[in-house]
């Protein structure tokens, strides 16, 4: 209900809460009209009926001024977005001052950018050109992607600037491959994919798997999507909210990415960017079974008087095997009363089952970045 949303909606206003909690409560409330079926705090299936847009607005309203001129720059972009998404109408005046403020932060100049769009403002084109040359790589990709919707025809003359262009990034770029095969589609954008496809093995290792998947998306002759391409190109950034939030991966569950939290289930990640190189990252996603880390993985003993004894399997020295189950209990078997053993067994599924490859790309590229000495 309103009265419901307006305690979300004042939590999001508290300059005194934790910032990660008020962008939260900015999410919920992106979602109240349709939230997901799973509950936002224990995960579990709990679906919710859908809900107006004005019971937002309402709930919005009181807070808004304060949100959209608040001291934390993100906080202020995910204001603005939301007010996008249900519909609130921000003065174009407003919108067109940070849109060209080169001071403005990334996220709300793209969010001026979007609200410009929903208005169809005349000047859009102009700031879109202006945009293409932002310092920030989400602005440029933000107005490539805009244009795309906004005028095809001048977005693909854009697209193809971009792909020769090597001061672009390959975010851009990837950007730019995944337009053609989608908002660009035509005789033209299949053509140019053509001739990238006709050069694939030197082109970017970080635009092959985009490449690769415009051809397949595209059904033109090109290699077929493959993990191999997701060694480059990655989003640190998405990797670690799919390392800590994803529901089917489920990382943090298993693993710590620093001394004291997380779980010991699976080893300690704060340093496997430094020891471990991406190919080796990738073989632990896809093929965990292959090289199972050293004191980790499970095992199922069976002793010589008919009994079992099943957990993580620790260490083996001096004949006794030592397993741990899930209470983190110890339990030293003597091999002489070990009738049968099964193989140590991994307990991490194969990432290649549950993500997307543009998701193990974006996996890699966080995990790569955990480089702690301690």
């Amino acid at each position: 209900g309103v009265e419901d949303a307006l305690r979300v909606a004042e939590f999001a206003g508290n300059v005194d809460a934790a910032k990660s909690l008020r962008l939260d409560a900015l999410n919920a409330l992106s979602e109240w009209m349709k939230p997901g079926e799973l509950d936002r705090v224990v995960g579990r299936y709990r679906p919710l009926p859908e809900r107006t847009a004005s019971t937002v607005t309402d709930a919005l309203m009181p807070v808004l001024t304060e949100l959209l001129t608040d001291r934390d720059q993100d906080v202020q972009s995910k204001a603005m977005e939301l007010t996008r998404q249900i519909g609130i109408t921000i003065p174009a005046d407003a919108l067109l001052a940070l849109a060209k403020d080169k001071k403005s932060p990334p996220g709300l100049k793209i969010e001026a950018l979007r609200g410009l769009q929903n208005q169809k403002h005349p000047k859009l084109p102009e700031l879109l050109n202006a945009a293409f040359d932002d310092s920030e790589v989400d602005v440029r990709i933000a107005a490539l992607t805009i244009l795309a919707k906004l005028n095809p025809k001048q977005a693909f003359v854009a697209v193809r600037k971009v792909l020769v262009d090597e001061r672009q990034s390959v975010e851009v770029k990837q950007t730019a491959i995944a337009l053609l095969a989608g908002d660009l589609t035509s005789k033209e954008s299949d053509e140019l994919l053509d001739k990238m496809l006709v050069s694939f093995e030197s082109a970017s290792p970080g635009l092959q798997l985009d490449l690769a998947e415009a051809a397949a998306a595209r059904k033109l002759k090109g290699p077929v999507p493959d993990f191999t391409y997701t060694l480059e190109g990655g989003d640190a950034v998405r990797g670690k909210e799919i390392f800590i939030n994803h529901l089917g991966a489920q990382c943090i569950r298993c693993h710590k990415l620093k001394k004291g939290k997380g779980s010991d289930i699976g080893p300690n990640l704060e340093s496997i960017g430094r020891r471990r190189e991406r190919e080796s990252l990738l073989e632990s996603l896809t093929h965990p079974q292959k090289e199972i880390s050293k004191g980790y993985g499970t095992i199922t003993l069976t002793l010589n008087d008919g009994s079992f004894v099943a957990g993580q399997f620790r260490k083996e020295e001096n004949g006794i095997v030592e397993i741990r189950d899930a209470e983190k209990k110890v339990t030293k078997v003597k091999v002489g009363n070990i009738k049968e053993r099964t193989p140590v067994v991994s307990t991490m599924p194969p990432m290649g089952l549950i993500l997307e490859k543009r998701e193990v790309r974006d996996l890699i590229e966080f995990l790569s970045t955990l480089r702690s000495d301690k």
